[in-house]
């Protein structure tokens, strides 16, 4: 009896060890699989008009959601190549809530336009050979532009545009863009009232790689978040810089952009531009819980 007692026992913990261990490679998987960016297996989609909430249906993307701010509407996992005659996802005179993710965007106008909307977030999303901004915003009240790669556009990666407020720039790779009317490479800030602008890269765009009219954007968070990785920190500053003696991840002079404004802690070195919520961190929680879980059962036993 007491040999069939610990056979069970021994049992018990294995299934909990095969347990854990699923969890650990589904969610290793599922980490990879999102660190990826949009599915290379994405459906092809024309280019997408949007100029009322009516508008929001699956013909012009959408595959959930209702508009509400616990539930927007999402565009995602679509390919769009376009004719270079007009945006890849334009969007304007709306307040419902969206989300544009996961979609890969290529030959349009812009790749993301988005005029007089309130309460979007364009996210994940991989943005090439444009013939205009990459990312554009006119108008735009509460906006977050997040973990986007944008490369090859002629006019800025970013372009945010008159009167916009609440705007967030964060997390994003923006590399290789040149200018035509915008009045730098990465990313043209203009008559806007508020945005912030941290934890992104800015690679080999066309100089400068960011201005800003009228100090209108914040270019760093305090430490220990800091700035933005710019490739041509020395050639702009004119010196390698110095690292602030306290925050070894910052630069100890600002990067400056246009005449007025600055980014007050550029980043050392880009490995630190990553997600603020890493796909990463959940997974490894959820792990973390499941492992925790089974040494107290059967330290209980």
């Amino acid at each position: 009896m007491a040999n069939l007692k610990s056979g069970l026992v021994v049992h018990k913990r294995k299934l909990r060890a095969a347990l854990v261990a699923s969890v650990l490679v589904t969610a290793v998987a599922f980490t990879f699989v999102s660190a990826l960016g949009p599915s290379s297996a994405a459906d092809s989609h024309d280019p997408i008009y949007i100029d009322s909430y009516d508008d929001f249906t699956f013909e012009n993307g959408v595959r959930t959601g209702s508009g509400e701010e616990g539930n927007p509407f999402v565009i995602n996992d679509w390919a769009i190549v376009g004719d270079s005659s007009s945006p890849g996802i334009h969007i304007w005179f709306t307040t419902a809530y969206f989300v544009i993710r996961d979609v890969t965007i290529t030959a349009c106008t812009h790749g993301v336009r988005l005029d007089e909307v309130s309460n979007g977030e364009v996210r994940n999303n991989v943005i090439s050979d444009i013939s205009g901004p990459g990312i554009y915003v006119y108008y735009g009240t509460g906006m977050r532009i997040d973990s986007n790669d944008i490369s090859g556009c002629l006019d800025s990666g970013v372009w945010i545009d008159e009167d916009s407020s609440n705007v967030v720039v964060v997390n994003n790779a923006i590399r290789d863009n040149s200018r035509d009317w915008a009045s730098a490479g990465g990313i043209y800030v203009r008559c806007v009232d508020t945005v912030t602008v941290y934890n992104n890269g800015f690679y080999g765009n066309e100089a400068p790689q960011a201005y800003d009219w009228y100090e209108s954007g914040c270019w760093s968070q305090d430490p220990p978040i800091g700035g933005n990785y710019w490739d041509d920190y020395a050639a702009v500053v004119g010196h390698a810089g110095v690292n602030v003696d306290d925050y070894p991840d910052f630069w100890d002079d600002p990067y400056p952009i246009g005449s007025i404004s600055e980014d007050a802690y550029p980043l050392v070195n880009d490995d630190v531009v990553i997600p603020e919520f890493s796909t990463l961190v959940v997974p490894v929680l959820l792990v973390l819980a499941v492992f925790l879980i089974s040494r107290r059962r059967s330290s209980a036993k």
